[in-house]
């Protein structure tokens, strides 16, 4: 098409003078003749024989005017059109084909050798970069599958080492706590206690290497789910009751019926934390207020307390590692100072915000703001969180409970705890153990059981079988050193608790009794 435009164009441009040359010549011709007939007198008919013979010719010397021109065209027009079909696949980015010419204009040689050379160079070019671009595509694709691994390795690791340190140190708590109620004497009380700290500091700062380590690898993702806030403000209720009892401080949480679109597990560790950083940094006889409310489409959850405050200066270093105020020197009574920088991590994985305000030597509120949702298509759950007086002490006497571990330590360990409560045990070591006390001992108030059974069976399996059995509802609660969200989420499906190894009997209490009084 194209070299059918410019050879049109070219003949046209060559036929007009043709043209008019030959019009020129005809009108000549004839004029001679006119002049002739005019003189001569000749007849109509040969006037008419010489005007024929007169276009006759002309058509003939048009005809052989135009083929030539044809010849002419095609030894110019063809190379111009590759040359130009060259150029534009060039501009493209194409492959260009070789722009083979085939003429005797030197001028149009030259400029066909000079594209085939910047085709052939750019070719080269274009597959140097192609090169360039597989060879680095690849390096990274090896870079990240690397990482993969290395992240994946980063998981067993601290799957195994989270089992592994938690194990020995959940049953030495409970050790400890069995002592420290048989030892006699001053001396020996206060060597129990300082053991008992040791112990505490030990748990706190592993659990804090563990979690900020899976925060640092990216192993965490977080489930974003519709939920009420009450059940989430119990359990915090639950965890911290006694551990606020000890320290004579009154904690209080205020009932809440907010829905909220978050990742619960992650949310209820923020909140464990600033709840345990405010009863920690608060003197005996002062309060900690957990409440949240409406604020616009947010639901805003403040932690308030009158402790010891947080100095201007030192806010916005907080939520570093290793920081503790006041302090330039750890203290390892108050922890690794990880807290807040896992509140930190969790609050920027969530995409929360969090808001600080605290005055020195008057308190210290800390304000975690988050979407607010609606449940779907069905009525609000009864869920209620009564303001807990730390004064108020349950009775755990006569209660039946069900141990199942297939570690003799921390059986015996966790038994001899229950037992000095008050409660009556049924020990079992396996899942066999459980079956043949289901045939003779049923009537069971509550199941804990450890996560990692012996033959692949889990604690799972175990609060499954009872409960089919006992054809009724049971609370239970698994232990366990694997950190996995996956276990918390498939507990939390069957209504029931998980702790974390190692357990403070303080922990374990509290949880007990708040589980017993809601199935009374």
């Amino acid at each position: 098409m194209k070299q059918f435009c410019i050879q049109k164009q070219i003949v046209t441009l060559a036929f007009m003078p043709l043209l008019l040359i030959s019009l020129s010549f005809e009108a000549f011709f004839l004029y001679g003749h006119y002049t002739d007939m005019t003189q001569s007198l000749i007849t109509p008919a040969q006037f008419n024989q010489l005007l024929f013979q007169s276009l006759a010719i002309t058509i003939l010397l048009l005809g052989v005017l135009i083929y030539l021109l044809w010849l002419v065209s095609r030894r110019i027009t063809a190379p111009i059109v590759k040359l130009s079909s060259a150029l534009q696949s060039i501009a493209q980015g194409k492959p260009a084909p070789s722009a083979a010419v085939t003429t005797q204009a030197s001028e149009l040689c030259t400029l066909a050798q000079g594209i085939n050379t910047l085709t052939e160079k750019l070719q080269r070019e274009h597959e140097i970069l192609q090169q360039r671009i597989d060879e680095a595509t690849q390096s990274l694709r090896n870079k990240k599958e690397l990482a993969e691994r290395d992240n994946q390795n980063s998981s067993r690791f601290l799957a195994v080492a989270s089992h592994e340190l938690r194990q020995p140190l959940h049953a030495l708590n409970l050790y400890i706590s069995e002592l420290q109620r048989k030892v006699v004497g001053a001396e020996p009380q206060h060597l129990v206690g300082q053991i008992n700290h040791s112990v505490e500091a030990l748990t706190q700062m592993l659990n804090s290497l563990l979690d900020i380590s899976k925060l640092d690898a990216r192993t965490i993702v977080p489930q974003i789910e519709t939920f009420r806030m009450g059940g989430l403000l119990e359990r915090i209720s639950a965890n911290h009751i006694l551990l606020a009892r000890i320290k004579n401080i009154r904690l209080v949480v205020r009932p809440c019926s907010c829905c909220v679109s978050s990742d619960q597990l992650l949310l209820e560790r923020i909140l464990m934390n600033l709840v345990s950083n405010a009863i920690r940094y608060t003197e005996p006889n002062g309060s900690v207020l957990v409440a949240c409310r409406h604020r616009g489409q947010k639901v805003r959850i403040e932690v308030r307390d009158n402790g010891i405050g947080i100095a201007k200066e030192d806010q916005d270093n907080i939520f570093r590692e290793f920081h503790q105020c006041k302090r330039p020197q750890l203290d390892m009574r108050k922890g690794l100072g990880l807290g807040l920088a896992i509140v930190d991590r969790l609050v920027k994985l969530l995409n929360c915000q969090l808001e600080l305000r605290s005055v020195p030597n008057v308190g210290t509120v800390f304000a975690l703001e988050i979407p607010a949702a609606q449940m779907p298509d069905k009525q609000p759950d009864q869920e209620t969180v009564r303001a807990t007086n730390i004064s108020a002490i349950s009775c755990l006497l006569g209660k039946k409970i069900l141990v199942v571990d297939d570690d003799p330590l921390v059986l015996e360990s966790t038994a001899h705890i229950l037992i000095s409560w008050g409660c009556t045990v049924s020990s079992a070591d396996s899942m066999d153990a459980v079956n043949k006390l289901l045939e003779t001992n049923s009537d069971w108030d509550l199941i804990i059981t450890d996560y990692q059974l012996e033959d692949s069976i889990t604690g799972l399996n175990v609060m499954q079988v009872v409960k089919q059995q006992l054809e009724r509802k049971i609370p239970c609660i698994l232990i366990t050193g694997n950190t996995s969200q996956e276990i918390s989420r498939l507990v939390s499906l069957g209504g029931d608790r998980v702790l974390y190894k190692p357990v403070s009997p303080a922990k374990l209490r509290s949880l007990v009794e708040f589980l017993l009084k809601g199935s009374d």
